[in-house]
């Protein structure tokens, strides 16, 4: 009984001595564990903010240096139908100029100092900054489709360690990179007189979908081109005694998706070889466009009390303040029935708003700085009528709504018809996203005369006398340039 005591006494001794030596063991364990759990806690987050501040730095010595060049494309009045990779190359490295002085003041100019060598690109293909610090600028100007320039800044850091080293020595490095893209300010349409944004071209022999110019006289387009999505036609009358003559001034060309040609029926494009089919991937959309201006316009509608129809007849005199109405009728003599849009406020952009249509069928409509919006109706204007109205400026600012004459809503398929007499004139984009819009000439008239650019689902110019359409960039909408963070 005596030695089985001093057994167990022996056995519970030996297991004390081997749990203490498994408790030190665990703590030791569990010790190296919290050291490396903190390590990553606060050497992770060392890295995790050294990282985020390289980023914010490389974002904005990118959106520096794009914005620059933005500017400086400005103030030399260069767009979409100016821009050209090879023309740019100054103005982008002087905007990376501004780009290494914002990475100064954020303290990274050893990474990006005054000296570094900044790559231009001008065949808009993909290009890799291979250096752990650089600069890059890739421009890409197609005939059609965007034209833009990224502009590329990559900054490369390194994080002193307040544990990680013990374990594993050195320091850790990160590289971060932003793009930048610039995209050039552009005229609405991309520089063409009449736009059709319809892209139904299977049956062009028949329909008058798309853009169709018909008539027995010369219809002269000066300052831009036209572009259908889908159809274009020609349409003349069958006798030869008075053929249609449709004549684009200053190389301007007659765009069309459809693989099938222009549709020529007794007229003729002058010059012959201004035809030009586009690549379908090429198709003209406009919706993000038409979806910007309208929410602008809704915005200042809202903020109008409806003061309701607006009905002028003979011998009347009124006058049509930014507001919002339903109707607007004008009937009466040229000579003494008189509408005037004022903006007695001196509004830079005063706008009309119409729940319903707006139809002039006589006396005499004018207004300077003038905005139609068609929230859900029709437009028309009779030969009968004289009307003179005219946007607002462009500017340098390139408020949207500047150039916008006649608006529709983008989600009405209705009507725009101008006809006119003789001294008409308008001036400033008519734009019907979803909606036709057509204009004409009066039979009893020498020339009829539009400094507007037309933009609609299906357009039509019709005239038995002379049509001149002058278009000038500068007086219609132009989008301003965009600035988009790709990464």
């Amino acid at each position: 009984m005596r030695r089985f005591d001093m057994n167990l006494k022996k056995l519970l001794f030996n297991n004390k001595q081997e749990s203490s030596g498994q408790i030190i063991i665990i703590l030791a364990v569990s010790l190296l564990v919290l050291l490396i759990v903190a390590a990553l806690a606060i050497d992770g987050g060392m890295l995790y903010s050294d990282r985020r501040f390289s980023q914010n730095a490389a974002d904005a010595s990118s959106l520096a240096a794009a914005a620059w060049t933005a500017n400086a494309m400005a103030d030399q009045g260069l767009s979409y139908n100016d821009f050209g990779c090879s023309i740019l190359e100054d103005e982008v490295l002087a905007g990376f100029g501004e780009a290494k002085l914002r990475a100064a003041s954020n303290n990274f100019s050893n990474n990006l100092p005054d000296d570094l060598a900044v790559n231009f690109y001008d065949d808009g293909a993909v290009h890799e900054i291979t250096d752990p610090n650089g600069m890059m600028a890739v421009c890409s100007d197609p005939e059609f489709g965007p034209k833009y320039i990224d502009f590329k800044v990559r900054i490369t850091t390194e994080t002193s360690t307040s544990f990680l080293h013990l374990i594993s020595p050195g320091t850790l490095k990160s590289t971060v990179e932003a793009v930048t893209r610039l995209e050039p300010q552009r005229n609405i349409g991309y520089g063409n007189a009449i736009v059709a944004l319809n892209s139904d071209y299977t049956n062009c022999n028949t329909n008058t979908i798309g853009l169709t110019v018909s008539g027995t006289s010369e219809i002269n387009i000066t300052g831009g081109g036209l572009w259908s999505n889908g159809c274009m036609r020609i349409n003349g009358p069958p006798s030869a005694s008075s053929p249609l003559l449709v004549t684009l001034e200053d190389g301007a060309k007659a765009n069309l998706i459809n693989p099938g040609g222009i549709n020529l029926i007794n007229g003729t494009l002058e010059p012959a070889d201004a035809e030009n089919i586009v690549p379908s991937e090429y198709t003209l959309d406009l919706y993000s466009d038409a979806y910007k201006i309208k929410s602008l316009l809704e915005n200042t509608c809202n903020g109008f009390t409806n003061q309701g129809d607006i009905r002028v007849n003979n011998n009347n005199t009124r006058e049509i303040t930014p507001g919002l109405y339903d109707k607007l009728v004008v009937n009466g003599d040229v000579d003494t029935t008189t509408v005037t849009f004022t903006n007695p406020d001196g509004l830079e952009n005063p706008v009309y708003c119409f729940n319903d249509t707006v139809t002039i069928n006589g006396g005499t409509v004018s207004g300077d700085t003038v905005l139609i919006y068609l929230r859900n109706g029709d437009m028309s204007v009779s030969a009968n009528a004289v009307v003179s109205i005219r946007s607002s400026d462009v500017d340098q600012d390139y408020y949207i709504l500047d150039g916008l004459l006649i608006f529709m809503d983008p989600d009405d398929a209705n009507s725009i018809s101008l006809e006119g007499g003789g001294t008409s004139y308008f001036s400033g984009t008519i734009f019907g996203l979803e909606g036709d819009v057509d204009i004409g000439g009066n039979s009893s008239l020498i020339e009829q005369t539009y400094s507007t650019q037309l933009i609609g689902k299906n357009v039509g110019v019709h005239g038995n006398v002379g049509i001149d359409i002058n278009f000038d960039l500068s007086q219609n909408v132009t989008m301003p340039p965009l600035l988009n963070l790709l990464q």
